[in-house]
């Protein structure tokens, strides 16, 4: 219920959860059942927080990125990544698994790596991945003047728009006015803005 529901699940779902275990001689798929067909976890939407090693394989998919060249190599970096958030794949030295809740990973040493991830694979600094243009994430959607696109890149990555002062800060970074045409080249202030994207908390949170 931590894992899929939320940092402090509802007790009554544990409870079920906690039932179906021992009515089912301890066999977990009914338990998963009876999670996954809860109102509580279709609710979840945005109450976990994703944990570093998650936000950066998020960013990698949202962003259409693959490797160009030495596979190993471009995964050792990512991975280099991951370590320096404190979130390596086979690391944790305890048997219970990383931490799963949003207070273990609250540091700002953990959220300036994931910022510093973001622009980097926002702006191609390593040569082993592919560059995302910003500009072709949002082909096919309306995104003809700054506030359009902004709002296309928040929906491309995040899977909603912005409430308005959060919109109106990534709009002021491209000058300011929502109904100015919209950048059509890769500019340096198009890739902050998608890299701001992914900095906030509603990329944050799965």
């Amino acid at each position: 219920a931590v894992r899929f529901v939320s940092d402090d699940p509802p007790a009554s779902l544990v409870d079920r959860l906690a039932a179906t275990y021992l009515d089912n001689d301890t066999a977990i798929t009914p338990v998963l059942w009876t999670l996954f067909r809860s109102s509580e976890f279709w609710a979840a939407v945005g109450q976990k927080v994703r944990r570093p090693r998650e936000n950066i394989a998020a960013a990698v998919r949202a962003l259409g990125i693959v490797p160009e060249r030495d596979v190993s190599a471009t995964l050792r970096r990512l991975s280099d990544a991951t370590h320096r958030s404190g979130h390596q794949a086979m690391r944790w030295p305890a048997p219970d698994g990383y931490p799963d809740v949003h207070a273990a990973w609250r540091s700002v040493g953990v959220t300036v790596e994931l910022w510093n991830v973001h622009r980097a694979l926002v702006g191609g600094w390593d040569e082993g991945l592919t560059t995302p243009d910003p500009l072709r994430l949002v082909e096919g959607e309306p995104a003809g003047t700054v506030g359009e696109l902004v709002d296309a890149l928040c929906r491309r990555l995040c899977f909603q728009t912005f409430r308005p002062d959060h919109r109106d800060a990534l709009v002021a970074v491209l000058g300011g006015d929502p109904d100015a045409p919209a950048p059509t080249s890769r500019t340096a202030d198009l890739l902050e803005v998608t890299a701001l994207v992914l900095d906030s908390p509603y990329f944050a949170r799965r």
